[in-house]
């Protein structure tokens, strides 16, 4: 009810010091040693230990890859790691005249000329290349592929709910009830202003509605419903809100999170070798795998 991301934070940490648990602030882990079955940790000895420390997501909030080094010292596997839900670059010198465009549209997927996926959802266009939700979602597919040098491109269909001839019908339909109007107004009410403007400039029709042929309608119908951007790169580790790969999970106990190689050495959220699309599902992971972590921890 308060509308604030902090209320979590501040009611988690106030209840955790209800319980009398320490927090230990601004200390990085400079060594781990196993020793007598315990944990020795900056000197200090531990029965246990949980390493949920994330991943390099958002470097600027503390991402880094502390965790996988932990693990991989402790002999862990870590799968390959990669940026996903993360916004796409692209090298489409029109993206400036879309800059700031949001919409519902449906985004194509296609890997070295190979069809993957249809995503339909938010858009959102940027001077540097593609965003919102759909794309997000898309991105694991766009992200992974560019590590294997692939060549990637997306469509987008700006009028889903048109079939390709249900189009073609209602352009058909404008251009004869406008008539002599000045083609400026013939995609007005259909499609954003910088993308309706953007469409005829592509396309180089210059003309009055009346004058539109069969031919112009059905480009126009073409472009609206197949405009392409080839992406040459993500916003990568800085700006993605999750990361592929980490501490294989053939290494782990689900039940417990407990390490199948060390004993009381458990793991829990984004370090492991899971993501999810956007929606609170990696957020869920992170509670989930916490609370059975700690759940198995408290056990004498």
């Amino acid at each position: 009810m308060s509308l604030q991301a902090s209320t979590v934070v501040d009611l988690l940490y106030a209840e955790a010091k209800y319980l009398n648990i320490d927090f230990i602030f601004n200390h990085k882990i400079e060594s781990i040693q196993r020793v007598n079955q315990k944990f020795i940790i900056n000197n200090i000895e531990y029965q246990k230990l949980l390493v949920s420390s994330g991943s390099k997501a958002v470097k600027r909030l503390g991402g880094n890859d502390s965790g996988y080094k932990i693990a991989s010292f402790f002999n862990h596997t870590i799968i390959d790691t990669f940026d996903t839900l993360v916004q796409l670059i692209s090298n489409e010198k029109f993206l400036k005249e879309i800059s700031g465009v949001k919409l519902i549209a449906q985004a194509s997927l296609y890997i070295d000329n190979s069809f993957i996926i249809d995503i339909k959802g938010d858009i959102l266009f940027t001077q540097y290349g593609l965003s919102g939700s759909a794309i997000l979602d898309i991105s694991r597919d766009v992200s992974y592929a560019l590590t294997q040098h692939s060549r990637v491109k997306i469509i987008i269909d700006l009028l889903p709910a048109f079939s390709k001839q249900g189009l073609i019908n209602l352009l058909e339909k404008r251009a004869s009830t406008l008539k002599s109007r000045d083609l400026s107004v013939f995609l007005e009410g259909i499609l954003n202003k910088k993308l309706a403007t953007l469409i005829l400039n592509k396309l180089k029709i210059d003309s009055r509605a009346q004058e539109l042929n069969k031919k112009d309608i059905q480009k126009i119908s073409y472009e609206i419903k197949n405009l392409s951007f080839l992406i040459i790169e993500t916003k990568g580790y800085d700006s993605c809100e999750a990361v592929a790969g980490g501490v294989c999970l053939d290494e782990i106990d689900m039940k417990t999170m407990e390490s199948k190689i060390v004993n009381n050495l458990y793991f829990s959220g984004e370090v492991l070798d899971v993501d999810g699309d956007c929606g609170g599902y990696n957020l869920h992971f992170a509670w989930s795998s916490g609370i059975i972590a700690g759940n198995n921890i408290s056990k004498v």
